[in-house]
């Protein structure tokens, strides 16, 4: 006779992949059997964040707990450290400690990402790490520093905030080595990267499928597009672009193959400029057949998005388009009812929703038939501090009129529909960390 305690190992854990957090920690405490089936789940990731943080030391961290049952070590795969607990303004020296020890331990490791600016303490045990894949930092060490860290070979993904100069001088060297594996590739807040650099590391990389250049001021977006020529495979883009920036698109790579773009945009003190580098950059997206079908635009200061700019990015992009996020730039009632009736595949939408003027936004979201989550994105608050939420009422009347929408996520709350119009069920869970990059998939 077939029991839950005698399936088989593999059927368990397919089972237990449903289940995360406090559920996982509950299944454990069934039986042997259902605690050795969920244990490499458990132990999966290596999680600290600012939560965890704010409670040290009274609350064991996975690094601690990881030290007194080494055996388990061989199950990690995963640290993601994006806050320290800190010691007389310091980072805390007795948690490092832990962290560097339980990371030595994990032979498994394949993703590594560090936040703080501590990357020093672990570059030793890092260069050990043969099966590490993705590597995700805070990138401002020094030269001795940048030759450990570029000694790390077979990575798939590269993403790095605030290098250091020390490093960019070695950067297209390391990507020599990288070239065979890297395909993800992220500068973030690199003052130091100018177009020379970047076209020494582009050209080594023509099998490279995203790439990431936000916030480095010394290039140009124009310069961004005219080296992709040297990357045809491309498909994920998310670049800024400035006040100062050209408008000619003459000198643009063809991009036949890019699915993603995300176009934040700063300095920028009139609309005119804003919709001007869009317009220019859509057109060419356009031209060359690029099959889009995630599109974020984001500004540094709120506006309205011109009906032009709409227009355009509908024509373009309208059968293709299955994502959706303007981020501090709002869409006109009426173009977002084009927006939902034309944009046949269209499954998500992040875009400001007016809450006090939301009979006239729920017919605009009624137009879509293949919305399935729908966020709120909202910047500013009212003069006296507090803004209007969505209520029950408001998301029922929302899910009402879209058949697939049944995930609404605004004020850090998550609110789930399921079943039909009439036999419709809400449920509301409070988000703990930013919604986007789990359900919205945008960079």
């Amino acid at each position: 006779m077939v029991s839950a305690d005698n399936l088989h190992f593999d059927i368990l854990g397919l089972i237990f992949a449903y289940l995360s957090g406090s559920d996982l920690v509950s299944v454990s405490l069934v039986s042997r059997a259902f605690l050795n089936s969920v244990t490499p789940r458990l132990y999966h990731a290596l999680v600290f964040t600012h939560f965890h943080a704010k409670r040290y030391p009274k609350t064991v961290t996975p690094f601690a707990s990881l030290l007194k049952r080494p055996f388990l070590a061989v199950h990690v795969q995963v640290c993601d450290i994006s806050s320290l607990p800190l010691h007389k303004g310091q980072p805390n020296q007795a948690f490092l400690s832990d962290c560097t020890k339980a990371l030595e331990i994990c032979v498994n490791i394949t993703k590594f990402r560090l936040t703080p600016n501590v990357l020093p303490n672990f570059l030793e045990t890092l260069s050990k790490k043969t099966n590490l894949k993705d590597l995700q930092v805070n990138a401002s060490i020094t030269t001795e520093q940048a030759e450990i860290l570029t000694s790390l070979q077979g990575l798939r993904s590269i993403r790095l905030v605030h290098c250091s100069w020390c490093l960019m001088n070695l950067f297209p060297r390391w990507i020599s080595v990288l070239s065979p594996t890297l395909t993800h590739l992220t500068l973030t807040l690199t003052p130091d990267l100018n177009e020379v650099i970047l076209e020494r590391i582009l050209i080594q990389l023509p099998g490279l499928l995203s790439l990431h250049i936000r916030n480095c001021m010394k290039l140009e977006h124009a310069v961004v597009f005219r080296l992709l020529a040297h990357t045809p495979l491309l498909e994920n883009l998310a670049v800024s672009v400035y006040e100062n920036a050209t408008t000619d698109t003459s000198s643009f790579a063809e991009l036949k193959n890019l699915r993603l773009l995300h176009l934040d945009t700063h300095n920028v003190f009139s609309t005119a400029t804003a919709y001007n580098i869009w317009s220019n950059i859509i057109a060419h997206t356009k031209s060359t057949h690029a099959p889009l079908s995630i599109l974020t635009l984001q500004l540094s200061g709120k506006l309205v998005l011109s009906d032009t700019i709409v227009d355009e990015i509908l024509d373009a992009h309208a059968d293709t388009l299955t994502m959706l996020r303007f981020v501090r730039c709002g869409v006109g009632v009426s173009k977002l009812r084009e927006i939902c009736s034309r944009c046949g595949k269209l499954e998500k939408l992040a875009v400001h929703v007016p809450v006090k003027e939301l009979n006239s936004f729920v017919g605009a979201i009624g137009e879509s038939r293949s919305l399935k989550l729908l966020v709120d994105e909202r910047e500013v608050q009212t003069p006296s501090g507090r803004r209007a939420s969505l209520n029950h009422e408001d998301v029922r009347a929302l899910m009402a009129v879209s058949p697939k929408l049944r995930t609404i996520i605004s004020d850090s709350r998550s609110w789930k529909g399921s079943g039909d119009v009439e036999n419709l069920r809400i449920t509301l869970e409070r988000l703990k960390t930013s919604s986007f990059p789990n359900v919205m998939s945008f960079p």
